[in-house]
């Protein structure tokens, strides 16, 4: 082959490369003037129950945009800052646990990303972009010899977050899910082993103690809408063989009460009703997407359910909208707030 040949191969390869380096480093991020032009509305504080020192669930809807997602700092401010709140009014004690919607760090995967990312039409365009740019950062990386997995980062930054905000307020916190792609380590198949499949997490995080991203309290298969654009951010392996029998339910006993937790979608299936009810729980939390749910509220009553808490997202991110609708309900009381509200919430519910 003449050297005219080999140079315009190289050239070829090397092209994309240079086009990739150039497409990061001319992206701007959101600006904090761009940030601080959005409106945040006011915490509104509701509670139901009395005080008789036995423990306290709080519950905090955000009415969250995906421009909070930005940064790390505007993630931690738009989840502590509720936390400052209650403080203040004295609803944090030893025996506090803090519940956060389902999604809660599904879209850590936004952090540092370009404004254009932030004006897509659909999610599913925007986690794309977000792809190909990870793609470009790892080349670089491979080629600079400073590996680098974005989707891990996603992980331990919302780790770290919950982690020490749960040490600093000396609190229990539920921070909804997160989806992330978990390698399949049970497989006796080495192969297989290696592979990862998209999966939505739960932790719960203890004042005195650490947790890695292996400790979940459960997993479950995304839904069929969060695959479509889950596969536009990262492809992985399909997970068929165990969505049919993947109804997770966790019974977690705290110092001061025990909880039966679950995902409110899996609740519409009659037989997982009467699962929850074979754990003997008497307080239930119930995390999910869907605002229109309302069978719930009347199960509970039926089952002498002592305390009920509902937790939905609030918030706009493209053109994925959440109608909150969070509440917390004692057994005798109504539910409080008595309607679905998307504003900005905090509910105390007493145990």
């Amino acid at each position: 082959m003449t050297p005219f040949w080999k140079n315009a191969i190289t050239s070829l390869i090397l092209i994309p490369i240079f086009f990739g380096i150039a497409y990061i480093f001319s992206g701007k991020p959101i600006s904090s003037e761009q940030y601080n032009s959005f409106p945040n509305k006011e915490y509104q504080i509701l509670a139901s129950g009395y005080d008789r020192n036995a423990g306290n669930i709080l519950v905090i809807q955000p009415e969250w945009k995906l421009e909070d997602f930005s940064s790390e700092e505007r993630f931690l401010k738009s989840v502590e800052s509720p936390l400052k709140q209650a403080k203040q009014k004295g609803l944090l004690k030893k025996n506090t646990l803090v519940i956060y919607p389902a999604h809660t760090g599904s879209f850590l995967y936004f952090l540092n990303s370009r404004q254009e990312i932030f004006k897509q039409s659909s999610l599913e365009e925007a986690f794309r972009l977000i792809q190909w740019e990870n793609l470009f950062k790892s080349t670089i990386g491979l080629n600079s010899g400073k590996k680098s997995d974005p989707y891990k980062e996603a992980g331990t930054t919302y780790l770290r977050i919950f982690s020490n905000l749960s040490r600093t307020y000396g609190v229990y916190i539920l921070p909804g899910s997160i989806l992330l792609p978990i390698a399949n380590s049970e497989s006796d198949n080495a192969e297989n082993a290696l592979q990862t499949t998209w999966k939505e997490a739960a932790y719960i995080f203890d004042p005195s103690k650490s947790i890695t991203l292996k400790d979940t309290i459960f997993v479950r298969t995304p839904s069929e809408a969060w695959k479509k654009k889950l596969e536009k951010l990262k492809s992985t392996e399909s997970s068929a063989a165990n969505e049919t029998a993947e109804r997770p339910l966790a019974v977690f006993q705290f110092p001061f009460a025990r909880f039966g937790i679950f995902y409110l979608e899996d609740f519409k299936n009659p037989e997982f009703q009467e699962k929850v009810k074979k754990t003997f729980v008497s307080r239930v939390i119930a995390i999910g997407e869907d605002s229109s749910e309302a069978e719930l509220k009347e199960w509970a009553v039926k089952s002498n359910i002592e305390s009920t808490v509902r937790m939905i997202p609030s918030g706009s991110f493209l053109d994925q909208n959440y109608g909150g609708g969070s509440y917390i309900k004692t057994r005798f009381g109504a539910s409080t707030p008595g309607v679905n509200s998307r504003e900005p919430l905090i509910l105390n519910l007493f145990l």
